[in-house]
């Protein structure tokens, strides 16, 4: 039980020091492939109009617009600048509703 409890420790503590790893790399270096790359290229081989290709052009933030980055945080979440992280607001508005709704399934 003993090896078990240990292998499992060691499992995610590999877990976190690569996540942690690949986040630092990734500060520095941009991302040979990301999801949706991936998914665009399963997009093109199943389109027989089309060859399979990458297409892809990094530009440092230097390069772009200051607005550039927060328009794309934006676009998810348009008041991420007041909570960073946790829109408590929308939180509880969640809890609500899913609370009226329980058990309609």
């Amino acid at each position: 039980m003993k090896k078990i409890i240990r292998i499992g420790l060691k499992i995610i503590l590999w877990f976190f020091i690569s996540t942690i790893g690949v986040a630092i790399l990734y500060r520095f270096v941009p991302p040979p492939l990301t999801p949706l790359m991936v998914i665009r290229l399963f997009d093109q081989a199943f389109d027989e109009k089309r060859e399979v290709r990458l297409y892809k052009d990094w530009v440092s933030l230097s390069e772009m617009s200051p607005s550039m980055p927060l328009a794309v945080i934006t676009s998810e979440d348009q008041k991420f600048e007041d909570h960073f992280g946790f829109d408590m607001e929308a939180i509880e508005k969640a809890q609500k509703y899913n609370e009226r709704h329980k058990g309609r399934k």
